[in-house]
């Protein structure tokens, strides 16, 4: 298992999705809050505790499962992210009878809308926007 920790803001990660959906290249794309490196405290912990650590006859599950032979020496087992693949393509709503009919698949029964293109742009994901112009209300079945 691979994973990559980031902290995005939320415009940051509007223009990520936005990218997606548009089917860019996302593959170089950097998030502000990528973390890269191990925590400062935890170098300091594993410095404090070197000795124990190679002398310990059994060793924490941490150190087992993420590093290389259990040995922190050797550095950390998975040392790329795995690219994601595209395993869902999104197909634009080509009606207003086919975004309702959508809605209803998705268990909403009642739909009220008031501006229908900027609607129609929202539950396309052809724009994303924080403020919307118009009112739209629904119920789960």
């Amino acid at each position: 298992m691979v994973s990559q920790f980031f902290y995005a803001d939320m415009d940051e990660f509007l223009k990520y999705q936005d990218k997606l959906v548009a089917e860019e290249d996302v593959s170089g794309y950097k998030f502000s809050g990528e973390v890269t490196q191990m925590p400062k405290q935890f170098n300091e912990w594993v410095k404090a505790n070197e000795k124990r650590i190679k002398s310990a006859k059994s060793l924490p599950y941490f150190i087992r499962d993420n590093y290389v032979g259990g040995d922190i020496s050797k550095g950390l087992k998975f040392q790329s992210v795995a690219q994601l693949t595209k395993t869902n393509v999104f197909t634009e709503a080509t009606s207003m009878t086919e975004v309702v009919e959508r809605l209803k698949r998705c268990g909403i029964k009642e739909i009220e809308i008031g501006d229908r293109d900027v609607i129609l742009q929202h539950l396309t994901m052809k724009k994303l926007s924080k403020e919307f112009d118009f009112i739209y209300s629904y119920k789960r079945i």
